[in-house]
């Protein structure tokens, strides 16, 4: 609970400017839910969760221990969640057969297909004007990411792989706490300010 949320900084960007741009046509905030999963936190989760196959990744598979799945939920004024049907990590049963989640589901109301659509809309046109892929998840309306060809670039990342403060099991927590008081290590910075930049940019 006390470690950082990190995605790479393009998946960062397509996101950052759909929130902005979010916010300001119907004041809904964009709540970050999870982003880098490493090995070992995958390990962990696959051990614990009851969760039907078919909605959960293999150590190692998917964007998520890359830093390029991004799993995010609209709130509205007061910070309550925005209805989209289901909860955030609402994980069906049988999800083969019916799955409340997923993106095609059509046995909901009109204002929440509605709101799915405005949410995916908004982020997938964010990424399209940043000339950057992005691929919301079919099975889960909260998960954004690079499409596969783009995630098979990149190899899954392990514990020791990130750096002290970027670690999800065991973070330096002094280090985190300096970056929450905004004392960046100038790689950190380097990537705010790029991102930062181009996000403004394209608003």
């Amino acid at each position: 609970e006390n470690a950082l949320m990190w995605v790479h900084k393009n998946l960062a960007k397509s996101i950052l400017l759909g929130a902005k741009r979010l916010n300001e046509s119907k004041g809904w905030v964009t709540r970050i839910c999870d982003g880098l999963r490493p090995i070992e936190a995958q390990q962990i989760t696959q051990q614990n969760a009851n969760v039907h196959p078919l909605l959960l990744s293999a150590p190692g598979k998917g964007g998520h221990p890359r830093g390029l799945a991004i799993d995010i939920t609209p709130l509205d004024e007061q910070f309550q969640p925005i209805d989209m049907g289901t909860p955030f990590d609402f994980f069906a049963p049988d999800p083969e057969t019916d799955n409340p989640a997923a993106r095609d589901y059509k046995n909901l109301s009109d204002d929440v297909i509605a709101n799915r659509q405005n949410f995916e809309k908004t982020f997938l046109q964010a990424a399209k004007d940043l000339k950057l892929p992005i691929w919301p998840l079919s099975q889960e309306w909260w998960d954004f990411r690079f499409p596969l060809d783009e995630v098979l670039k990149y190899d899954p990342l392990h514990e020791s792989h990130l750096h002290p403060c970027q670690r999800m099991l065991s973070p330096d927590l002094e280090e985190v706490e300096k970056i929450r008081k905004g004392l960046f290590y100038p790689w950190l910075k380097d990537s705010i300010d790029e991102v930062t930049q181009i996000v403004e940019e394209a608003a």
